[in-house]
């Protein structure tokens, strides 16, 4: 499955970032050299509260002052803050409890790779999603069903280099077969039984068809 991201830029001083803001003209530039007048900047992945709650020891940033935060169990409202899932800050670490090192993350947040910075750099204004996974945390008997009940956690998928699976978000694009074929589905799952109504919804769908396909 796949949900949005919301990309954030946050200006640093770490100048081995890949990502550079052109000041002159207002524009991404891609490991630069020789350019004057740029800032370093770092990449922060983000989804909604909807896809991924924040929760206590997530990192995340509030989307109007881009401060980066790590959530305590004392927060209760999120209004501006969204999750970082991601990001080319190599200071967010994920740490368990008594500092053991989350397994499921590394030792780092997922890292973007190469490929995606190079993309939105070239296209910083694009739609991006972001791939996820179901993983099994736990099972238990409801003691009315008697039935093992799973639940499952999403989280994002990861590759063997500790980065996520980010995309552009492509409009899809259906030939006239297909949209002929969606309507006539359509038409039988009225099911509609009367033959007279039938064909009449029929001639008046064949009628659109030839008019507007």
């Amino acid at each position: 499955m796949k949900h949005k991201i919301k990309v954030v830029l946050k200006e640093t001083e770490d100048r081995t970032s890949k990502i550079w803001l052109d000041n002159d003209n207002n524009k991404l530039l891609f490991d630069p050299l020789g350019v004057m007048n740029c800032n370093p900047m770092y990449v922060y992945i983000t989804v909604s509260n909807d896809v991924e709650p924040i929760e206590e020891d997530d990192y995340y940033i509030d989307l109007e002052t881009k401060v980066v935060h790590m959530a305590s169990n004392t927060h209760e409202t999120w209004e501006n803050e969204v999750k970082i899932i991601s990001t080319t800050d190599p200071k967010l670490r994920r740490t368990g409890d008594e500092g053991i090192i989350d397994i499921a993350f590394g030792e780092e947040l997922p890292q973007l790779s190469q490929s995606f910075i190079k993309e939105f750099v070239a296209n910083p204004n694009g739609e991006w999603e972001v791939e996820y996974k179901n993983i099994q945390i736990s099972s238990y008997i409801n003691k009315h069903t008697r039935l093992n009940v799973l639940q499952f956690e999403k989280i994002p998928k990861l590759n063997q280099d500790n980065t996520v699976n980010i995309t552009s978000v492509e409009e899809k694009m259906y030939s006239r077969e297909e949209v002929v074929g969606l309507l006539h589905s359509s038409l039988d799952a009225t099911k509609t039984t009367r033959p007279r109504f039938r064909k009449i919804f029929s001639d008046q769908l064949n009628n659109w068809i030839k008019e507007n396909l």
